[in-house]
């Protein structure tokens, strides 16, 4: 996808205390302001649904999926500058529902 991507991973008994979000919120905010970003990629493995539902509420969308030679799918994501709140702001719209 050219660009910058984001990149993280935490060990099993990190997971599901909002740490990858916290780290990704961190990154993802530095890009944009210090560094003056226009956009960011995020790749995922298609099964790991807990990272692509914590991509979706930093309002990353899915741009297209790349199958892999071992017949996995690796989903492709990103999030432009501008679309970052508006992409939190639906996901805290549906969750309201």
């Amino acid at each position: 996808m050219g660009g910058h991507e984001i990149v993280y991973a935490l060990a099993p008994h990190a997971w599901g205390r909002g740490l990858g979000t916290e780290l990704a919120e961190a990154v993802v905010g530095h890009g944009f302001g210090a560094l003056g970003l226009s956009e960011v990629h995020a790749t995922v493995m298609a099964a790991n649904d807990a990272s692509l539902a914590m991509l979706a509420r930093l309002g990353f969308v899915h741009r297209r999926d790349i199958e892999e030679d071992d017949g996995s799918t690796t989903r492709c994501l990103s999030v432009v500058r501008g679309d970052r709140a508006r992409g939190r702001e639906r996901w805290a719209a549906e969750g309201a529902r």
